[in-house]
Parts: C-alpha cells; structure tokens; sequence
C-alpha cells in the first residue's frame, strides 16, 4: 500500500518505473544502445501482442510501432519495435486530468474560504470582548 491508501499489485511498481523510463526512449530521434540514431516507421501503430505487454515499448502506451533506424554507418539498418500511439489517444486522459484538477481547486478554494469566515469570525469576537472589557 502506498501513504494515500492506494492499493497496487506487486507488479504496477516495477510496470510504472519501466513505463516512466520507456516515455524517454518515445522520440526516435535519441541515441540507441547500437548507435542507430534516425528511425522511421514502418508500419502503422498497433496494439501490443499479448505476450508483448511487458516489453519496454509496449509499457507506456499499449502500442507497437516497427522501426527501421539507420545506424551510424552506412548500411548498418536495424529494425526495432518502439512505443507510440494512435492520434487523439490521450486527448481523453488530458481532459480527465483537467477537470480532475479543477474539482480539487474547487474544493480547496471552498476549504480555504470557510476557513478564512472562522477566523475573521474568532478574530471579530475577540476584539468584541476586549472592547466590552
């Protein structure tokens, strides 16, 4: 369990860690471990085969995507399987997380507001009192 009382499986952890490192393999434009540096695709974005969805790229997004990237030599092409997704995918997670946000402003400005009419409130009282003394 974590401190917010959010229950995981064992697995999220290690999943989420893998999925944050994975976002920073996304642009094709950065240096693999071969030292290919361009990718272009070569199919369209799929989903992930069952037996693919623990690979890297099939952590973040749930689609695959093959690459050709042309290696630091001449005619030293790989073909590589990179993570992507289809247009408009997290348009929806975005506009979840927008209007999460504006309901937590809401009820923090209503708390913050209450807050504020008690102790004007207790503050008032007190300078009643002290001018009635």
């Amino acid at each position: 369990r974590h401190s917010m009382g959010m229950a995981t499986s064992p697995r999220r952890g290690p999943r989420l860690v893998l999925a944050l490192v994975s976002l920073a393999c996304l642009p094709c434009r950065a240096q693999w471990e071969d030292g290919s540096r361009e990718c272009t695709p070569v199919d369209a974005c799929a989903p992930c085969a069952p037996e693919q969805q623990d690979e890297w790229f099939c952590v973040p997004t749930g689609f695959v995507q093959t690459l050709t990237c042309f290696g630091a030599t001449p005619g030293a092409n790989v073909t590589k399987n990179g993570s992507c997704s289809r247009p408009g995918d997290g348009i929806g997670i975005v506009i979840i997380f927008e209007i999460f946000m504006a309901l937590i402003f809401a009820a923090s400005m209503t708390v913050v507001n209450q807050r504020k009419v008690r102790l004007l409130s207790i503050r008032d009282h007190r300078i009643a009192q002290y001018m009635h003394t």
